[in-house]
C-alpha cells in the first residue's frame, strides 16, 4: 500500500504542472513533456528526489499499469544530465563523530544509575 501511495504523488505533480502550464493531453508520456518537467523541476530547485522519483514512477506506470510511454523515455541524456548534475550540487553527508571518553564514562554512569 505504502509503495501505491508512494507512487501516486508522482503522476499528481506531473498532473498538476501539466494542467498550470496548459498542456492537452499529458499521456501518453513524451520526451518533449518530460524535458519539459524536468526543466520546471530544475528551475524550482527541487529536491533530487523528485527527479529520480519520477522515473521510478514512470517505470511502475509502464511496467505495472500498462501506460505507454514513448521509446527512449528512460535514456534521454537531457534527463539523465539533470539527474546527474542533482547528484553533483548534493551536500556532503555530515559525519557522526566518535564519543569522547567522559561522554562514555557519562552514559555509562546514567545506565547504572538506571539499573538501581
Amino acid at each position: 500500500m505504502s509503495t501505491l501511495r508512494k507512487r501516486s504523488d508522482q503522476p499528481a505533480w506531473f498532473m498538476a504542472w501539466g494542467l498550470d502550464h496548459s498542456r492537452g493531453s499529458l499521456f501518453p508520456l513524451t520526451l518533449a513533456d518530460s524535458r519539459d518537467y524536468f526543466s520546471y523541476m530544475s528551475r524550482k530547485q527541487r529536491a533530487r528526489s523528485r527527479y529520480t522519483g519520477w522515473l521510478e514512477c514512470v517505470g511502475f506506470l509502464h511496467h505495472i499499469l500498462g501506460v505507454f510511454i514513448e521509446d527512449g523515455y528512460h535514456n534521454d541524456p537531457y534527463v539523465k544530465g539533470l539527474i546527474r548534475q542533482q547528484l553533483m550540487d548534493r551536500p556532503q553527508r555530515k559525519q557522526s563523530r566518535t564519543f569522547r571518553v567522559k561522554e562514555i564514562i557519562d552514559l555509562e554512569n546514567f545506565l547504572e544509575e538506571l539499573q538501581h
